[in-house]
């Protein structure tokens, strides 16, 4: 299976790209200015370059999470799964809701800096105006539904309807999850 990236992934991965290569040259200038700060004497238009240079290079650690700091934030934003017995309710406008998704206008998800996916518009797999999550939508507002009692009302296995449950709760359309 092949995943597309949006425009503003790639962006957005060329900035850290860029602001890792920043870091290690920062990294490399002050392992060069603390050798020569050992080996030889220091004059004094050095040491205000130097104090700059750790300046900078200290601000950018304090903008960089550490990893134990990175996989707390991880742990943090990771939802639990929803059971196949929680009742799932859909928020008041699902059907503006489902239409900005279709267009490609709501840029975020549930609040979370995702940007959207591409699958989630213009008739792709998880478009919620179109198929199994039309019927979904259409069955969640007759009242709130666990997943098996969808499956039975829609005529969909479980899995098919976990999938499609997982691509909603990221879109926004819950209102418990």
């Amino acid at each position: 299976m092949k995943s597309e990236r949006s425009d503003a992934e790639y962006i957005l991965i060329g900035k850290i790209a860029e602001k890792r290569k920043e870091l290690l040259k920062l990294k490399d200038d002050l392992k060069a200015l603390e050798d020569l700060r050992k080996n030889t004497v220091v004059q004094e238009p050095v040491v205000v370059a130097t104090q700059e240079m750790i300046e900078s290079y200290t601000d950018l650690q304090k903008d960089l999470a550490s990893p134990a700091e990175e996989l707390v934030m991880h742990k943090k934003t990771m939802k639990k799964p929803i059971s196949y017995e929680m009742k799932l309710e859909l928020i008041e406008d699902d059907y503006g809701h489902a239409s900005n998704i279709t267009r490609g206008n709501l840029f975020t998800a549930d609040g979370n800096k995702k940007t959207i996916v591409p699958s989630w518009t213009n008739g792709r797999k998880y478009d919620p105006c179109k198929g199994k999550m039309m019927r979904i939508r259409n069955e969640l507002r007759k009242g709130p539904m666990t997943i098996r009692q969808m499956s039975s009302y829609t005529g969909y296995a479980l899995d098919t309807i976990k999938d499609c449950v997982k691509e909603m709760d990221k879109q926004g359309f819950f209102k418990n999850t």
